[in-house]
C-alpha cells in the first residue's frame, strides 16, 4: 500500500504534468502495475485508522488502594528529595501494611500514572523596583597562588533591575554571611524590602509549620539593622528565587573559565565586583528594552537608605583565658593579655580578622587564621609574665615567632651572653619600652645601641628619650677616653678612727 502523500504525486504527475506512467514510476521507484491502479480505479489508498480510545479495563483491587498511593505520593512533595517513595517501596508498603494481594508490576505502573498527572506549573512573576533581593550560596575553583582552591560564591540579585552581586569567601560560616550583606547593600546602593532565602543554619534556627520560621538572633540583629523583611522558601524548594539559583551556574560558566588564577582572595573579589559591573553594563532586562545599568539607576531610588552606622558583621563567642593566655576559636589559638588568664571573655570572629572584648574593652586584636591547630601570639600580652619569670625568654613560643623583629633577637642574645639573667631582666624591662612605644620608634633606637656597641637598658632608655624629647639627659663617655680619665681618679683611704666617738663605755676602740 502506498501513501496519501505517493498517490497525490501520482495524480500531480499524469494529470497536471502529463508524465507517462512509466516516467512517473521510474521517478517514485515504484511498480508501473501499482501506479496504473491508482490512475485507472481512481481509489484512494486506505487512509491509516484513527487511534480510538480505549476504555480502561476494571482493576479492582489496585481501585481499593489508588487513594493511598496518591496520597503518599502528595506527602513526597515534602519530603527529602532522597527520601521520597519507589514504586517497590509503595508495593512493600502495602503488602506488609495493607495486605495488598496484586503484583508489583501493576503497583509501578499505577504510580507511574499518577506520577505523570502531577506536573508542577511555574507561574511568571514581575517583581517592583526596590521591592526584592534573592539571596544564595555557590561554590567554585580558583588557583589560589598555584593551588587549586574551593570558594564559596555569595550570590545576591535585585530581582527587579537582574542586578547581580557576587563574592568569594573561604567558608560560609555567619560571619561571612554578615559580611556579603554589609558589601552587597553597599554595591546595589541601598537596601530592598525583602530578602529571599533558602534555609540556611546561619539565619534559621528551626523550620515551623508552613512558612514560619524560627530565626537565629545573629540574623534577626542584622534584619533589625537594615530594617528588611526575611522570606524563606518552602524546604527543598530553590525554584522560589529562581532568578539567583540560575545565576550561580552563570558566573561559574561566565566569570569563571578559564579557572581564574589570583595571589589572593581581595585580589579575586575585585575582579569578580568588575565583572558584575560589566555584566550591568551590556546585559539586557528579559522582555524589557532598557539595559540592566539603565534599570538599576532606577530601582536606586526605590531602595531604602543604609544607615549610617555600620553593621558589626561577625559571630560572636564565648570564650576562657586558659593558663597560657589563650582562647580558642574553632581550632586555632589566639593571645590575650597575661592578667585575663582564667577570665571568661567574648570573641568576636570578623571574615579576616578576630577581636577578643572585655565588656567594652577591646583586650586583643589578631588576623584570622584559617590553618588547623595554630597558634597567633603577640609579644605585648606575656611581658608582665616576663617580667616574673625572665629566664623563661629564651625559649618562650611569643620570641620565637617571625612577627619578632631580627633586632630584638640579637640584642637579647648580646646582653644575655654578657650579663647572664641580669640581661635577661632588662632586656625585659626593654621590652615594657616596646609595648608603650611600638616596634616602629625602638627598632631604631636599639640598632643605634647596636652600632654603639652599647646593650644596656639606660642606654637605649637615653636614646629613646632623645629622640622623644630632642635631648640627652646624660653624656655618653667617648671610649678612647675610658682609660685616660679613670686614672686622674685619686681615692684616699678611709678613716675608720672617727667612728670611735659612737661607741659606748668598755666598747673596743679601732
Amino acid at each position: 500500500m502506498i501513501t496519501m502523500a505517493q498517490y497525490y504525486d501520482i495524480q500531480r504527475m499524469h494529470f497536471r504534468e502529463g508524465k507517462s506512467i512509466r516516467t512517473i514510476a521510474k521517478e517514485l521507484k515504484m511498480s508501473r502495475r501499482t501506479v496504473k491502479k491508482y490512475l485507472t480505479e481512481g481509489k484512494e489508498p486506505l487512509r491509516p485508522p484513527t487511534r480510538r480510545s480505549i476504555k480502561p479495563r476494571p482493576a479492582p483491587v489496585i481501585e481499593e488502594v489508588r487513594p493511598l498511593i496518591e496520597k503518599w505520593i502528595r506527602e513526597d512533595e515534602n519530603a527529602p528529595v532522597k527520601q521520597r517513595h519507589t514504586g517497590k517501596r509503595i508495593f512493600e508498603r502495602l503488602v506488609t501494611e495493607h495486605c495488598f494481594t496484586g503484583a508489583e508490576s501493576t503497583v509501578r505502573r499505577e504510580v507511574g500514572r499518577i506520577r505523570k498527572k502531577v506536573k508542577e506549573v511555574y507561574l511568571p512573576l514581575e517583581f517592583q523596583l526596590g521591592d526584592n533581593i534573592q539571596c544564595d550560596w555557590g561554590q567554585a575553583q580558583i588557583t589560589l597562588n598555584g593551588t587549586p582552591k574551593t570558594v564559596h560564591l555569595f550570590v545576591m540579585r535585585l530581582t527587579a533591575s537582574r542586578t547581580i552581586y557576587v563574592r568569594a569567601y573561604i567558608h560560609e560560616r555567619q560571619e561571612a554571611f554578615f559580611d556579603g550583606h554589609c558589601r552587597a547593600f553597599e554595591f546595589f546602593g541601598g537596601v530592598p524590602r525583602r530578602v529571599t532565602y533558602d534555609n540556611l543554619k546561619t539565619a534559621v534556627k528551626k523550620v515551623l509549620h508552613g512558612r514560619n520560621r524560627e530565626e537565629n538572633e545573629a540574623f534577626q540583629a542584622l534584619r533589625a539593622h537594615y530594617v528588611f523583611h526575611a522570606e524563606f522558601c518552602n524546604v527543598a524548594s530553590g525554584n522560589e528565587k529562581g532568578q539567583v539559583e540560575s545565576m550561580v551556574g552563570f558566573i561559574r560558566r561566565n566569570f569563571m573559565v578559564p579557572v581564574p588564577e589570583v595571589q589572593s582572595i581581595e585580589e579575586f573579589n575585585q575582579y569578580l565586583e568588575q565583572k558584575c559591573r560589566e555584566y550591568a553594563a551590556k546585559t539586557r532586562v528579559p522582555y524589557r528594552n532598557e539595559i540592566v545599568n539603565e534599570l538599576w539607576e532606577e530601582e536606586k531610588k526605590h531602595l531604602l537608605a543604609i544607615p549610617k552606622t555600620p553593621f558589626d558583621a561577625c559571630r560572636i563567642v564565648s570564650v576562657k583565658v586558659s593558663s597560657q593566655a589563650l582562647v580558642q576559636l574553632d581550632t586555632n589559638f589566639y593571645s590575650v593579655p597575661c592578667r585575663y588568664v582564667g577570665e571568661v571573655l567574648l570573641l568576636k570572629a570578623y571574615v579576616d580578622h578576630v577581636i577578643v572584648v572585655d565588656q567594652d574593652t577591646v583586650v586583643a586584636e589578631h588576623s584570622r587564621c584559617y590553618q588547623k591547630n595554630r597558634r597567633r601570639l603577640q609579644l605585648e600580652h606575656y611581658i608582665d609574665a616576663l617580667m616574673k619569670k625572665p629566664r623563661a625568654l629564651k625559649n618562650a613560643a611569643v620570641f620565637q615567632t617571625n612577627t619578632i623583629p631580627s633586632i630584638y633577637r640579637r640584642f637579647y642574645k648580646e646582653m644575655n651572653q654578657r650579663y647572664g639573667t641580669d640581661g635577661d631582666k632588662s632586656f625585659v624591662r626593654i621590652l615594657y619600652l616596646h609595648r608603650e612605644h611600638g616596634s616602629d620608634v625602638l627598632i631604631p633606637i636599639l640598632k643605634e645601641a647596636e652600632r654603639q656597641g652599647q646593650y644596656r637598658y639606660e642606654v637605649v632608655w637615653n636614646l629613646l628619650h632623645q629622640r622623644l624629647h630632642g635631648h640627652n639627659t646624660t653624656q655618653p663617655m667617648p671610649k678612647e677616653a675610658l682609660t685616660e680619665r679613670l686614672s686622674e681618679y685619686q681615692v684616699s683611704q678611709p678613716d675608720i678612727h672617727q667612728f670611735n666617738q659612737l661607741l659606748g663605755k668598755g666598747g673596743t676602740l679601732h
